[in-house]
């Protein structure tokens, strides 16, 4: 009997219904009807720089070198890893917001971190503090520097390709609903301004620079979280929030939202018992063909990741002062140096993702899988003599399984056995003689240096050949 294996993250309200998790493992499709896909393990990282402890708080890839913003300064790194202090910010923690104005025109890295916008030119090499009201986004859209002032509708644009001069006059407030413009994003020549309960597009309709909100983009979704927002399969995709609720993954195709846990509302329900969302950041990187939206609540230490290219839903997790599952370490993402670059929340350390790599900079990163449940049609009792997970076998280490016969509210312990020896690819992970139950859960675990490529599980009842 083959059993679900493949799947999300979807632990509901009881796990007698939906028992469901998947830590640190994503979905791929197979490649015919035959196949009911694979699960494989996230990409681990490796050091690529080393700055001064703190943490990393922001990053931005601008002609030959990374700018990050570290604690209260601001580094610039290049290919190799060294890095160059630029100087202070200011503020020294949070999340920051940075855009360029680009290498040709304008020379310059802008900075939002909750107070005046501060500008790197780099031509001087000097970090300038703009004479604008407190900002914490930032964005560039033809040729302008634009920013809101926090707590209010209005937003402002600098001069062209001259993010340090603002005119007094160059201000607009978005008023499709008198709410505090709470993020901002420019995508595809359009300045999306995302408010507490709604969202307007805007558009740059004049060569002095004159901003004006677009007649059909205006909806009603807020946002909840200034810097979960982001772009995603050419959409828009944030963490909601309006007049009816909050805490709803939204994405935007052509100016109409939807909810992007639809067709999986235990996400929803997950993040519904958080007790904090609004310091929740999201951002999206592309990985050997799947675009993922990794969003991390660091109150809550739980980190979820969207996948565009099979519209399922993982948890991706480290081990955090000796607690496993936590958060994810990374803090911000950059693609610089054709390389995937992560920055820590806390140590001051850049890393590079990459699929060839299995643990986080040396630390193991365990995988987590449990099924759904396995029940009798009329709820009788099922003993089970042998179940087998297959995958790729031969790549070294162990795989533990854990077992349920309650409904996923208690299990066994872990009883760990070989997945086959380096080479040793027609080895198999075998259980036997398990008992029986009314309502079986399989939980299933690795923690190796080594890949994980699941494909199947099966069980065999008391009976069966």
């Amino acid at each position: 009997m083959r059993l679900q294996l493949v799947g999300g993250a979807y632990q509901g309200r009881s796990t007698n219904a939906e028992p469901e998790d998947c830590i640190n493992l994503f979905y791929e499709k197979g490649s015919d009807q035959q196949s009911e896909g694979t699960l494989t393990n996230v990409p681990g990282c490796i050091e690529f720089a080393e700055l001064p402890t703190g943490e990393v708080r922001g990053m931005r890839a601008f002609g030959s070198y990374l700018y990050v913003v570290k604690s209260s300064n601001l580094y610039r790194v290049d290919e190799l890893g060294n890095y160059v202090d630029l100087g202070i910010v200011s503020s020294t923690t949070g999340i920051v917001s940075m855009s360029d104005n680009g290498i040709k025109n304008g020379e310059q890295i802008s900075i939002a971190d909750g107070k005046e916008l501060k500008v790197f030119t780099r031509s001087t090499g000097v970090i300038t503090t703009v004479a604008s009201e407190n900002t914490s986004l930032v964005a560039f859209l033809d040729g302008y520097t634009v920013f809101p002032q926090d707590n209010s509708g209005q937003f402002w644009w600098t001069a062209t390709y001259d993010s340090t001069t603002i005119d007094p006059l160059d201000f607009a407030t978005a008023e499709g609903k008198p709410d505090n413009i709470i993020s901002i994003i420019a995508d595809r020549r359009e300045l999306w301004l995302l408010g507490e309960e709604t969202t307007e597009v805007w558009y740059n309709s004049g060569s002095a620079g004159t901003f004006t909100r677009f007649h059909t983009g205006f909806n009603h979704m807020g946002c909840a979280a200034r810097h979960s927002v982001a772009r995603l399969d050419n959409g828009i995709v944030w963490l909601g929030k309006n007049d009816k609720g909050k805490g709803v993954v939204t994405i935007s195709y052509d100016y109409k939202p939807k909810i992007l846990t639809a067709e999986h509302p235990q996400v929803t329900y997950q993040i519904a018992q958080y007790a904090k969302i609004d310091d929740a950041f999201g951002y999206v990187y592309q990985h050997e063909g799947h675009e993922f939206y990794v969003l991390t609540f660091p109150t809550e230490n739980v980190t979820w990741v969207y996948d565009a290219a099979t519209k399922q839903w993982h948890k991706r997790a480290h081990a955090i002062n000796s607690t496993f599952p936590n958060r994810e370490r990374y803090n911000c993402y950059a693609f610089a140096f054709g390389k995937h670059l992560v920055g820590d929340y806390d140590n001051g350390k850049i890393y590079e993702l990459n699929s060839n790599y299995f643990t986080m900079d040396g630390e193991i990163i365990p995988n987590i899988r449990t099924t759904r449940g396995h029940r009798d049609k009329d709820e009788e009792r099922i003993r089970v003599r042998k179940v087998q997970v297959t995958g790729e076998e031969g790549m070294g280490g162990e795989v533990g399984l854990e077992y349920s016969k309650d409904g996923g509210h208690t299990f066994s312990n872990e009883i760990r056995k070989s997945f086959g020896l380096v080479g040793k690819y027609s080895a198999r992970a075998i259980w036997r003689k398990l008992g029986e139950g009314r309502d079986w859960v399989f939980r299933i675990t690795r923690r190796e240096d080594a890949k994980t490529i699941y494909t199947g599980l099966t069980a065999k009842e008391h009976g069966e050949p």
